[in-house]
């Protein structure tokens, strides 16, 4: 839901995006969409002005926890301990990174480097270009 918020006398609801079949673990705002990621393993692209469901994004097979992007590329990490790097403008999965063995909870990107963190006590630090994790810090040891 978008929520109008007014001074005075409270808020009052915008627009409603409806499509998930599950609930809505993670989100982000910008550019005039919201990406959102679900328990249903999806993620969906929705219009800021009208919660028109511009796209669905499948491939995981697990809830998606966390989610990122920018003009070119959507991040998200999931329950099936991947992650998962999907074209903006199309929706199409680029690539699919293997190296968690738990959970996938958080990420972070920049343009050349992704940080992801997981219930498997590690940071990963993974190089977009060659698609390989350069660093591993595990807080377990």
């Amino acid at each position: 839901k978008q929520w109008y918020q007014r001074r005075v006398r409270g808020s009052r609801c915008l627009v409603t995006m409806v499509g998930h079949s599950h609930t809505v673990r993670c989100l982000q705002v910008g550019l005039g969409v919201v990406v959102s990621g679900s328990y249903d393993h999806t993620l969906k692209k929705w219009d800021l002005e009208t919660g028109e469901c511009k796209a669905t994004l499948c491939g995981h097979t697990a809830a998606v926890l966390s989610v990122q992007f920018d003009r070119g590329r959507i991040v998200s990490g999931s329950c099936d301990n991947t992650i998962k790097v999907w074209s903006f403008s199309t929706g199409d999965c680029l690539t699919s990174l293997f190296g968690h063995n738990n959970a996938v909870t958080c990420i972070h990107f920049d343009q050349r480097r992704i940080v992801s963190g997981s219930l498997d006590t590690q940071i990963r630090l993974w190089d977009i270009t060659t698609e390989r994790c350069i660093h591993t810090l595990d807080w377990a040891k």
